[in-house]
């Protein structure tokens, strides 16, 4: 029977302008195409309706009186394609938040159907549990990062179809030079550009330090690199004069060719890839740079990071002053670094933590002072100019203990740190009672608590983790003291992607950023140094 019975006609009176633009309004905020298009179908049919309220000698109703149309028909198409970029965006990113969840509950079904040991030394692979156990990811199961790696291979192939290099690229999507996108500009954007891939994906990978918008230097790390560099030479060749710099290289007119370009810029002195510079400044792809295609410089600031050499040194000295304050480095890391528990540091968080540990520690201290000195010390670590490192990137030791348990929780108890502890806390044998000095009661999951040395005996005998390394894990993460650790402790350890890492690893790619977004075909150039990279 039709209407089925899920639908219901409205009255006549609720079919007017004013419902039906609160109507398309709502599907505006939600993730449903089909709904919004409903909505701006209702709006172009009942655009021209007003309810009024009119007493009727036989009757009092509200009738519908047919008004002017607010909006043209044109005005509502123009609003639908607008809203339609937006709500396609939500309805990939929930489709994609469902598939994630999806996989989840799937690996935890195999995991309960399968119990297996891991870490054990000796293994018939040759891999300790201190090396992490890295092994290919099997075809077919990939993890959201791994499905954001093939979103941006496409963008990267869009990219070179379409503008060339990954710099025209980004200007065409940041119009404004603000140097920084949001995720609401970053789908409009590659909406009007004509792209249509995953981008929900894509977003996810880009923004790996989960700041909410991206820079160049995610787009393509080499290209800001690249520009930093000439934005400093610039700005000490002319002493911050910008139009004297960029009357140098474009000469008096509005535009310099390729030749022209480069040979101004070696006559200044610059020992850069001049050709290479000239390609990603060349917005319009026909051959020559216009005055205005420099106009960024000036206004941009980039990070640090990009035009400083690495100094190992100076790197050195953090991470021996993190040493003798936390005792080790994974309590450093998630005491002053990673306090958002991303598994991921970024450059203003060490920042941060570099200015905090100066205050912590004697005014002697050989610590990087300055920003450029503090930049340095992570250049020495941001090998590839990513914004961010991951633990295995500052101490590899660490990172190992941390990863063995993240492997015993998957594969043990299906990836549930609550799963974990309650089989702790849970009564044992009377010999294990006499080992561990005591017998943890039954308590809510809100609430475990497991002793440090209980703790240190699960990893020693399940895990088959060493004495030093289940202290390091245990101490890196009582974090209050009591020598007692709770779910909240290390529930991160649940939303950590480590297959991808390693995945990356075992690749061959940079602990950071894969090196797709380094040497594509994109950022077909290598880094340049600064000349004025020396310690200061």
């Amino acid at each position: 029977a039709w209407p089925p019975a899920t639908l219901r006609r409205l009255a006549d009176e609720r079919l007017h302008a004013q419902a039906a633009e609160a109507n398309f309004r709502r599907a505006a905020c939600g993730a449903s195409v089909v709904a919004l298009r409903h909505a701006a179908l209702a709006l172009r049919l009942f655009g021209r309706r007003k309810a009024v309220q009119r007493e009727d000698e036989l009757r009092a109703v509200r009738t519908p009186e047919v008004q002017d149309l607010t909006m043209s028909k044109e005005e509502v198409a123009k609003r639908l394609k607008n809203a339609e970029e937006l709500v396609a965006f939500r309805a990939a990113a929930a489709i994609e938040s469902r598939r994630i969840a999806a996989e989840k509950e799937a690996e935890a079904q195999a995991g309960r159907r399968h119990i297996s040991g891991v870490g054990m030394v000796g293994t018939a692979s040759g891999t300790s549990p201190r090396d992490g156990g890295l092994t290919d990811v099997p075809a077919g199961k990939l993890s959201s990062l791994q499905r954001g790696l093939q979103a941006y291979r496409e963008f990267v192939d869009f990219a070179i179809r379409r503008y060339g290099n990954a710099c025209r690229l980004w200007f065409a999507i940041d119009p404004e030079e603000n140097m920084e996108i949001g995720e609401m500009q970053f789908a409009r954007a590659c909406e009007g550009i004509g792209y249509r891939g995953n981008l929900a994906a894509l977003w996810r990978y880009l923004d790996l330090d989960h700041s909410g918008h991206i820079t160049l230097q995610e787009v393509d790390s080499s290209c800001a690199v690249l520009l930093a560099g000439l934005k400093l030479f610039l700005e000490e060749k002319f002493s911050g004069r910008w139009p004297a710099a960029t009357t140098a290289l474009i000469g008096r007119s509005n535009r310099a060719h390729k030749a022209d370009f480069v040979a101004r810029l070696e006559e200044l002195g610059y020992q850069g890839p001049a050709r290479k510079l000239f390609d990603f400044l060349a917005r319009s792809g026909l051959g020559f740079v216009l005055r205005t295609d420099l106009s960024f410089l000036q206004s941009w600031t980039p990070p640090s990071y990009l035009v400083c050499k690495p100094d190992v040194e100076f790197l050195e000295e953090v991470k021996s002053a993190l040493l003798a304050l936390h005792g080790n480095l994974l309590r450093a890391w998630m005491r002053d670094l990673d306090k958002s528990r991303t598994m991921r540091v970024t450059w203003e968080d060490w920042l941060h933590m570099c200015n905090s540990l100066v205050q912590k520690t004697a005014a002697g201290a050989a610590l990087p002072k300055t920003e450029r000195q503090q930049a340095a010390a992570w250049r020495a670590l941001d090998k590839d100019c990513s914004g961010w490192i991951p633990l295995r990137v500052l101490d590899f030791e660490a990172f190992s203990c941390l990863a063995v348990v993240k492997r015993w929780v998957d594969s043990a108890h299906a990836g549930l740190v609550s799963r974990a502890l309650r089989s702790m806390a849970a009564p044992r044998t009377e010999s294990d009672q006499i080992l561990e000095g005591h017998r943890p009661p039954l308590v809510p999951v809100s609430t475990i608590q497991v002793t440090r040395k209980a703790f240190k005996h699960v990893l020693r005998r399940d895990v088959g983790m060493s004495r030093e390394d289940a202290e390091l894990f245990c101490i890196g993460l009582d974090l209050r003291d009591d020598r007692m650790l709770t779910e909240s402790d290390f529930k991160f350890i649940e939303r950590w992607d480590l297959n991808w890492e390693d995945w990356v690893a075992s690749s061959g790619r940079s602990c950071g950023i894969p090196q797709a977004k380094r040497s594509s075909a994109v950022s077909m150039h290598s880094n340049v140094e600064s000349h004025s990279g020396q310690r200061h």
